[in-house]
């Protein structure tokens, strides 16, 4: 008898655990429509839920404002099919054992689709699986698989794709790695190619940005036509952003190429970093409001105001000064048949007043900067002989047998080169 009430219990649970989860699958809905709501990017939403025992549908309609791509609102629409746990059932029996799963179709604007079509052919329909944990996280996958196309005297063909991500709700933190297996371009004239890649995402949200790395590599890129060829070997770019104590950004950026084929010329390996420190979060929080305000406005006054956007930019760069920001450009190098270039980078502005942000002769004696490049002679063209000749003879450049160099040294307001001082404009 006690077996049969356990047993009994455990099928009353198992039948009335999908109809909660199906109340809690529609708030966690509910709630990612009000966090897409809050984004100015997306104009209108409109979020239906049917909620069912073990299956519910969902219907999401999104009205996007994507300045790169359209001056006009792009309408999205998004069907979600959900399978309810603790038993996830496909094809009349159970799958796996979890909270939910979640399918999305993605219906693009008819217009973007035609465009696509047109471009590439026959586009399956995008479809993201995603499984829902308990705790609100997330792990999605994206798969599109292998498009080929001929159009026109060209023939597109892109590799399968796949994306897997991992998120919370609302989305705080991301973790995602990409696998593409290429892309090939043919025409009767040219080529272009792009090897296998892979990259990976870990990312949290601070305000109004995203901190973290990325790192992303492919086998190789390739370029061909009738007059020149050029060929990459292994490249990796690295990418990192953080935020300070005193919310002052600092990101840096690394790329590295093994090997650089042009036409019959191989150069590599090469590398640089770019790093930018001390750029105020409140520089991005002002951008975000710009671009809020532009999102409000109508279609015919966005293209406009995106034109303008250039002079509300300037009154952000006293924000920009006042934080002491730093520019480095180090380790960089490039092998070449004639010797290796070199070069490293420093330039900052520290200890000036805001009243002092506009007068460029006070803005001198507060920047420090130092240079330093050394390349060889013999990859100068003959068009540039002359300019290069011109330098050797102020004492700007330097040589040292096939080699040339010079060092640049700012610092007071004083500007010198190769210890030489050089008269500023300002």
């Amino acid at each position: 008898m006690k077996k049969i009430v356990v047993l009994s219990l455990c099928v009353i649970a198992i039948l009335a655990v999908p109809f909660g989860i199906g109340f809690i699958t529609q708030q966690r809905s509910e709630e990612l429509a009000s966090h897409y709501r809050l984004n100015p990017a997306i104009h209108a939403i409109d979020n239906a839920f049917q909620r069912g025992w073990f299956h519910s549908d969902s219907l999401s309609k999104l009205s996007v404002y994507l300045p790169d791509i359209s001056n006009k609102n792009i309408d999205i629409v998004m069907h979600q099919s959900v399978r309810q746990g603790p038993i996830l059932w496909g094809d009349h029996r159970p799958l796996a054992f979890g909270f939910a799963d979640m399918k999305t179709d993605i219906e693009l604007p008819a217009n973007i689709q035609n465009k696509l079509t047109q471009t590439l052919g026959e586009i399956p329909s995008i479809t993201l699986l995603t499984r829902l944990h308990y705790d609100g996280s997330q792990d999605s996958k994206l798969s599109i698989p292998e498009i080929s196309h001929e159009n026109q005297g060209t023939h597109i063909n892109m590799h399968p794709l796949q994306l897997q991500g991992y998120s919370d709700l609302p989305v705080q933190h991301l973790q995602a790695t990409l696998n593409w297996q290429g892309l090939e371009i043919n025409r009767a004239d040219s080529k272009v190619n792009i090897g296998k890649s892979v990259s990976h995402t870990h990312t949290q949200k601070k305000g109004v940005i995203w901190v973290g790395d990325m790192d992303w590599s492919t086998d190789n890129i390739a370029f061909n036509n009738k007059q020149k060829t050029l060929h990459l070997e292994h490249i990796n770019i690295n990418a990192k952003t953080s935020v300070d104590t005193q919310q002052r950004i600092s990101s840096s950026q690394s790329l590295s190429i093994e090997k650089i084929q042009e036409n019959d010329i191989a150069y590599g390996p090469g590398k640089y970093t770019v790093v930018f420190n001390h750029i105020p979060l409140s520089v991005f929080e002002k951008m975000n409001k710009i671009q809020q305000h532009i999102s409000t406005l109508p279609a015919e006054q966005r293209e406009q105001a995106m034109k303008n956007m250039g002079f509300s930019m300037f009154s952000l760069l006293p924000d920009i000064l006042a934080a002491e920001p730093e520019i480095k450009i180090h380790h960089a190098s490039l092998t070449t048949p004639y010797g290796d270039i070199q070069g490293e980078v420093y330039f900052t502005i520290t200890g000036l007043n805001k009243q002092d942000m506009m007068n460029f002769t006070k803005i001198k004696k507060h920047i420090h900067a130092d240079m330093q490049i050394q390349f060889p002679k013999a990859l100068a063209s003959d068009t540039k002989r002359a300019n290069i000749e011109r330098l050797l003879q102020k004492g700007w450049l330097l040589q040292e047998g096939d080699m040339l160099h010079s060092t640049l040294h700012m610092a007071d307001g004083a500007l010198t080169i190769n210890n030489l001082t050089v008269p500023l404009p300002f």
